[in-house]
């Protein structure tokens, strides 16, 4: 026999599955895929350019240095050289503590390689399922709609270190093991320790 209890508790667990799930209808916040305009004045570091066009075929790149130093600034102006010579596809990203749940963090990657010419899009009609699929399904559909782009193109996950979520980690870890010649993965970080 069902008593108010009972209800009670049905209706709590019903609100946190519609709450859920209303995530999934949330809108993305654009500007989260805007790449940070050059500022004007600024100095240019060639040493380091030239580091980052060194690594620049390479499947992954870390910038680290604490606040204030111009990571950020940085990377702008390595942008610009890459715009200016059209010599790759630039996708941003920037995280905040909101993006720790996997199904937010694959809209917004899914979201962030959606301009690239040739890109499938089955991450984005698998996150928009009504179930949530697994992990190792977007993963595996991220690596796969990649693979479709033939020109090299540079995903670049500003402030990644707000992400504390072990399951995205395994999952960049699988990203970055099997993403397709085209692409190199940049994360930007504050000073972080490299052994732990």
């Amino acid at each position: 026999m069902l008593d108010i209890g009972h209800c009670e508790k049905f209706a709590k667990g019903f609100d946190a599955i519609r709450y859920n799930n209303s995530s999934m209808t949330t809108p993305l916040l654009s500007t989260k895929f805007y790449i940070p305009p050059a500022r004007p004045g600024i100095v240019s570091r060639p040493r380091l350019l030239e580091r980052l066009d060194a690594g620049s075929h390479t499947k992954l790149i870390l910038i680290s240095a604490p606040a204030g130093y111009g990571k950020t600034t940085l990377i702008t102006q390595w942008i610009q050289q890459i715009q200016s010579n059209k010599t790759a596809q630039i996708c941003w990203y920037s995280l905040d503590g909101d993006d720790n749940g996997t199904q937010q963090f694959f809209r917004y990657l899914a979201s962030a390689v959606e301009a690239l010419p040739g890109k499938q899009s089955t991450l984005k009609q698998l996150i928009q399922s009504p179930q949530p699929p697994p992990v190792k399904n977007l993963m595996n559909a991220f690596i796969n709609d990649a693979a479709t782009v033939s020109t090299p193109f540079f995903l670049i996950l500003d402030d990644y270190h707000v992400i504390e979520s072990a399951e995205i980690d395994q999952a960049m870890d699988f990203i970055i093991e099997n993403m397709p010649p085209p692409m190199t993965l940049m994360g930007i970080f504050p000073d972080f320790d490299v052994d732990s």
